[in-house]
C-alpha cells in the first residue's frame, strides 16, 4: 500500500509538496514553543492608580431628585390662550414719515406699527432704534415732522358681522290649463299639493323641491331622485319646466301639475338670528 501510494504521489508530481508538508508539521510546533518562552524585556509595567485619583471617579454620577410638586413637573403643558398677544410689539412707536411733497401724516396705532401717506420722496426714522432710512431727495424744509405724541390715536377695528342669504323663486305653477305666476316663493313654501321648496344652490342656477310621496311619476327637464318614475327629489335649472302626475291614494283619475322655474332670486336676509 505505501509503495503504491509513493508511485501514485511520483506520477503526479506531489512528492515536494508532500515533503514540504511534512516538514512544516515538525517545525511549526517547536517554532510556537519557543516563541512562548521568550518575554520581551520592554514590556510596559502596569500603572497602579490611587483610589481617589480624578481618573479613578465615576464618570456618571447617579442623581436622585426626590419626588416634585406635580404643578411643578405639568406647568408647561397648561393651555395658552390663543386669543391673547404672544409676541413683543416692535416698538416703532415715534415713527414718523415724510413726504416731500410738503405734507407730512403721521398715524401712530395702539399696536405700535404706524402708517403714513405721502408723495414720491420719503424720510422714515424710528424712534425706538435711532435709526433713518431715507430715499430720493432730501425733503423740504416746510415738511416738518410731528411727534408721535401729539398725533397719536386709537384705531378701532370694527367687529364685522355675519351676513346671511336667502333664495325666493318666481315661477309659473298650476294644474295643466290654470297655470299662475307665483312670485318670491320662499325656503319651505308648499307648491300645494305636489311639494315644497326646500333650496338652491349657490350659483343660484338650480333649484331643489321635495315631491310628496302622491307623485306617481315627472317628466321634462328636471332631474329627478333617484328616479322619474319614483321622483322623490327635483332639481330643476332656471328657465325650464317639469310636468308632475299628482294621484293620491284613492284618486280615480291622475292630475298633471307643471312647475315653471322662471328666476332665482338670492335675498339678504333683514333679522338675522343671534349667534350663541
Amino acid at each position: 500500500m505505501v509503495e503504491n501510494i509513493y508511485r501514485d504521489l511520483r506520477d503526479r508530481n506531489l512528492l515536494p509538496i508532500v515533503a514540504l508538508l511534512v516538514v512544516a508539521i515538525i517545525a511549526v510546533p517547536i517554532a510556537l514553543s519557543a516563541s512562548s518562552d521568550t518575554t520581551p524585556s520592554d514590556s510596559p509595567s502596569a500603572e497602579i492608580v490611587p483610589a481617589d485619583a480624578p481618573e479613578a471617579q465615576a464618570v456618571v454620577l447617579a442623581d436622585n431628585p426626590g419626588l416634585r410638586d406635580y404643578k411643578q413637573r405639568l406647568d408647561e403643558l397648561k393651555a395658552k390662550n390663543p386669543f391673547e398677544q404672544q409676541f413683543q410689539s416692535s416698538g416703532l412707536s415715534q415713527t414718523t414719515v415724510e413726504s416731500g411733497g410738503g405734507d407730512t401724516s403721521t398715524v401712530t396705532s395702539s399696536s405700535g406699527v404706524p402708517t403714513s401717506s405721502g408723495s414720491s420722496s420719503s424720510s422714515v426714522s424710528a424712534g425706538s432704534s435711532g435709526s433713518t432710512v431715507s430715499s430720493g431727495s432730501t425733503p423740504s424744509s416746510d415738511s416738518t415732522p410731528s411727534s408721535g405724541a401729539d398725533t397719536a390715536t386709537d384705531t378701532t377695528v370694527e367687529q364685522t358681522k355675519p351676513k346671511f342669504y336667502t333664495w325666493k323663486l318666481d315661477v309659473r305653477y298650476g294644474a295643466a290649463g290654470e297655470m299662475q305666476e307665483r312670485d318670491n316663493v320662499k325656503v319651505m313654501d308648499l307648491l300645494s299639493p305636489v311639494g315644497v321648496f326646500i333650496g338652491a344652490s349657490f350659483d343660484a342656477k338650480n333649484a331643489f323641491f321635495l315631491l310628496s310621496s302622491d307623485v306617481a311619476s315627472a317628466s321634462g327637464e328636471g332631474a329627478c331622485q333617484p328616479s322619474p318614475q319614483d321622483c322623490q327629489f327635483l332639481t330643476l335649472k332656471e328657465g325650464k319646466a317639469e310636468d308632475i302626475v299628482y294621484q293620491p291614494a284613492g284618486a280615480e283619475a291622475p292630475a298633471v301639475y307643471t312647475l315653471e322655474l322662471t328666476d332665482i332670486k338670492v335675498i339678504k336676509v333683514k333679522n338675522p338670528p343671534e349667534p350663541k
